[in-house]
């Protein structure tokens, strides 16, 4: 793992890369990097881009939870347990229905 470890001198180099993107940006006439970069794309500004992703969580708020709830009850009969659902349980979970649903078919 010490791959994804940190090096303290590239925090350094990578705060400076963000102080120069950003001086930049408000040279050239922009809020900040973010608002140059979205300037030309279909969003335009990084308040859109936050008004799309809440009304995407708000869309799949229902979905998710019943979602959860599934993968919940399936951890349940399999394991025997009703412990939490933990992140590594859902590809597992996931991949389990899946499995029944295509031979229930």
């Amino acid at each position: 793992m010490q791959s994804n470890t940190a090096v303290p001198e590239n925090l350094d180099v990578l705060d400076s890369l963000v102080r120069s993107r950003h001086r930049h940006s408000v040279l050239l006439g922009y809020r900040s990097y973010a608002h140059r970069v979205l300037s030309d794309r279909l969003v335009e500004t990084p308040e859109k881009v936050a008004e799309f992703l809440d009304s995407m969580e708000r869309g799949s708020r229902d979905v998710f939870r019943r979602d959860m709830e599934e993968i919940a009850e399936a951890k349940r009969r399999h394991e025997g347990s009703s412990g939490d659902v933990e992140p590594w349980d859902v590809p597992y979970y996931t991949t389990l229905l899946r499995g029944r649903r295509r031979r229930a078919r």
